[in-house]
């Protein structure tokens, strides 16, 4: 009997074929997916331009009428980068979106070009080649389609990728310059380094950048006093500086505080009640009289001002008093009080929480106050404060106690190094330039530390050493005060004691160096001003009028000191016509 000879077919049952099929299908409902989901994003974005709020359009018209409201000019700024972060991330998704769907169209396309090499032709007898010839023709003409419509789907992303980065926002607002970079909402380090954002100023290493500091005052005369104003409430920290704003903090048994001063005119402006924090003590801690309430130094970001009390209270306030957030550290067990001054670094607040037992380094995240990391440290309690050492790979948080001091990567607590040399009660922070680092308190030593890993010790002395006041180093030189009125310096690189000087008085204080000289307060509130050299040369002796702890900020020809009971504002007054 004769059989009717069958067609040549096609085998596409090979596990290569098979293989490239299941990639190309998941390969083509990825960039479909990836495609809707970036086309929904267009149509969200589309219709909100973060220039047309509601917020901002009643911000810049009451701008108009009020043209020389600083602190309005504040919000619209802050509103504007906000809105701008939020519009450009989106931006950013959208580039990843279209990176994703080239890659998924790629992909497919590679596995449309194996199902086709893998289809076996698998011949019978007498079939016709015509009609293989057509298969063959079929099947390529199919891949070559389906591969186009992927990429027809690539090319409308990559075109939607184009339209949004056409179409983002550009106008400025009127009076207000737009931040260019809206990715990096905190602000630049020249501006960082302008202002006196923390206790001892950027970094908290006690050098002013960019200043002309009178040499010249008398707060019991009032020469070149610009204003004075009185504190509500005690406190041994000092003053914080950013633009046009002035930060105190102030506490006793009943509430604490968060002042903010108008630095052109001393006007109180507004004060923050940090009360109402959730796991905040019902019972206050036990503090020493030298050390009150609020003793730590509070620090700014450029964004919000935030603070720390005795009670273990953090609170994070925005410029116009508003508050961001806050929350309870734990109350410190510290047989003196809290005294510890915050810094902030890389979008965080670095506290030291160094007490007798729970010690700690915080980093917490500067817009929610949510821990984003922390290091258990083995030490006893300290009043040291944390200094940033910047370098050109990055930034290390150095730390003081007893036993060890200790460099902490900035960015996400990696210990860096540790050094044991400390003993006593260490109140004095670190001091850092050229590489080294330096730590000291009385009755231990001063140590000049070379970052490891290993870190070692080039130097060491133990005289003369400060029990409060931390040490400056600048120009190849440290200076230290201390509460029995002496002031050494040494070669900040070899230890050679280069001049040491008495006084009538103590100091707490730290010195500052700004402008070539050194700043340093004694405890009755006189300024002894020199020059930064290697030799002691005595430029003049400003009183302030009252009793100071406290160490100065410098910013442009401006300082402000807090006395006892008031604030002062120091600069060359106007001759008046």
């Amino acid at each position: 009997m004769l059989m009717k000879p069958a067609n040549r077919s096609f085998e596409t049952s090979g596990t290569a074929y098979q293989l490239a099929k299941g990639v190309a299908i998941a390969g083509s409902i990825f960039c479909l997916t990836i495609c809707v989901l970036m086309i929904i994003g267009v149509v969200q974005t589309k219709t909100a331009d973060p220039l047309d709020m509601p917020e901002m359009i009643e911000l810049r018209d009451t701008l108009k009428a009020q043209p020389d409201n600083e602190s309005l000019r504040e919000q619209v700024r802050l509103l504007d980068t906000v809105a701008r972060r939020a519009y450009f991330s989106s931006l950013k998704s959208t580039s990843t979106g279209a990176a994703l769907l080239l890659a998924g169209v790629i992909l497919t396309f590679a596995a449309l070009k194996i199902m086709s090499v893998a289809s076996v032709d698998v011949p019978a007898p007498g079939a016709s080649p015509d009609h293989d010839n057509e298969t063959v023709a079929g099947k390529s003409r199919a891949a070559v389609t389906a591969a186009g419509a992927v990429l027809v789907v690539v090319a409308a992303g990559m075109l939607l990728m184009k339209t949004r980065l056409d179409d983002a926002p550009t106008h400025p607002v009127e009076g207000i310059t737009p931040q260019t970079d809206v990715t990096i909402v905190p602000p630049s380090r020249e501006e960082f380094l302008k202002n006196w954002p923390s206790f001892r100023g950027p970094d908290g290493l006690a050098i002013a950048h960019g200043t002309d500091s009178p040499t010249n005052w008398n707060g019991e005369t009032e020469e070149n006093i610009l204003w004075h104003s009185p504190v509500p409430k005690h406190g041994f920290n000092s003053a914080v500086v950013w633009g046009n704003k002035v930060f105190l903090t102030g506490a006793d048994e009943v509430s604490r505080e968060v002042y903010c001063f108008d630095a052109g005119s001393g006007k109180l402006l507004w004060r923050h009640l940090a009360e109402g924090i959730p796991g905040s003590p019902s019972k206050l801690p036990e503090v020493m009289e030298d050390t009150g309430f609020a003793a730590a130094t509070a620090a700014t970001d450029g964004r919000y001002i935030f603070a720390i009390f005795a009670t273990g209270d953090i609170v994070a306030v925005d410029f116009d008093g508003t508050r961001k957030w806050a929350r309870n550290l734990g109350v410190p067990k510290n047989p003196y009080g809290h005294a510890s001054s915050l810094i902030t670094y890389g979008g965080r607040v670095l506290v030291q929480y160094d007490q007798e037992e729970d010690q700690q380094l915080l980093a917490l995240n500067a817009d929610t106050g949510a821990t984003d990391w922390n290091v258990e440290r083995d030490v006893h309690a300290s009043w040291a404060s944390p200094i940033v050492a910047v370098r050109d790979d990055g930034a290390d948080v150095v730390l003081n106690a007893r036993p060890i001091a200790a460099a902490y990567n900035a960015l996400n607590g990696e210990v860096k190094w540790t050094m044991d040399c400390m003993s006593g009660e260490v109140a004095p922070s670190p001091a850092y330039a050229d590489g080294i680092v330096y730590v000291t308190t009385e009755y231990a030593l001063l140590a000049a530390i070379k970052p490891g890993p290993p870190a070692k010790i080039i130097w060491e002395t133990d005289e003369e050493l400060p029990d409060i006041a931390s040490p400056l180093a600048v120009k190849g030189l440290l200076i230290l005060g201390n509460s029995g009125g002496v002031v050494t310096c040494f070669d900040s690189l070899d230890g050679k004691q280069l001049w040491q000087q008495e006084f009538d008085d103590g100091f707490q204080s730290s010195p500052v160096f700004s402008s070539g000289n050194v700043y340093l307060m004694d405890m009755e509130g006189l300024t002894h001003i020199f020059k930064a050299e290697r030799e002691y040369a005595a430029v003049n002796k400003c009183p302030l009028g009252e009793e100071s702890v406290c160490t100065a900020a410098f910013t442009g020809q401006r300082i402000f000191i807090r006395g006892k009971e008031s604030l002062y504002c120091i600069g060359k007054k106007q001759e008046q016509p």
